[in-house]
Formats: structure tokens, C-alpha cells, sequence
């Protein structure tokens, strides 16, 4: 196992950060962050912004992202991240679709109901 590199990266609360690790075994990555969610083994937030290349989120802009990236795009999880990301957004866009309508159908009911 290679030794792990690591980025830096920003809580969503000032003040506070956290360390997402990439490592590779064999021709397997894994990705590892500190936040309450990785430490439990979940997919956190933070590691899906790194995954989606997102430099927002890093705290040392000099950190190791771009050999971080780099070890990622040379894995099997870079395809698997492409997807991932891809499917999220469009089950996003069919969500905010979906409430749309929903909140339409409310003002209709409502019209209807209170003979509005």
C-alpha cells in the first residue's frame, strides 16, 4: 500500500477542517475523510466535491490537490465518479421538477378547495 495523500479541506463551519486521504491499493483507490460522516465510513459531501473536482473546498490552495487528482484519474473510481456525479444531477433536476409540480398542484387544490 502506498502511503496516503492528503488535501486540506473546509467545514461548511468556519473554523473547522478536515482531511480527506486518497490512497491506492493495487489498482483499487480508497478515499478517506476526517468529518464526523467519513469517520463512520459514509460518503461525506466533502469527498464528493473533491471527486467532482471542486477546489472550492480546499483550505491550502498549495495542498497535494493536483496529485491527489491525479491519483484519482489514473483509478477505476474516476469512471464511477463520472457517473455518480452525472446520475446525482439528473435525479436533482427530477426532484426540483417534482416540487415544482408538487407546489402546483397545492396552489390548484387550494384554489378549488377554498374557492379561491
Amino acid at each position: 500500500m502506498k502511503q496516503a495523500t492528503e488535501i486540506l479541506v473546509h467545514s461548511s463551519t468556519p473554523g473547522i477542517y478536515y482531511t480527506i486521504a486518497i490512497m491506492q491499493h493495487g489498482e483499487k483507490v480508497v478515499l478517506k475523510c476526517s468529518c464526523p460522516a467519513g469517520e463512520k465510513g459514509l460518503l461525506c459531501k466533502h469527498v464528493i466535491a473533491a471527486v467532482a473536482k471542486d477546489d472550492s473546498i480546499l483550505a491550502d490552495k498549495q495542498s497535494a490537490w493536483k496529485e491527489w487528482q491525479s491519483i484519482l484519474a489514473r483509478s477505476e473510481l474516476s469512471a464511477f465518479a463520472h457517473d455518480f456525479l452525472r446520475e446525482t444531477a439528473a435525479i436533482e433536476k427530477k426532484i426540483k421538477a417534482l416540487q415544482k409540480k408538487a407546489k402546483d398542484i397545492k396552489q390548484d387544490f387550494a384554489e378549488v378547495a377554498l374557492g379561491q
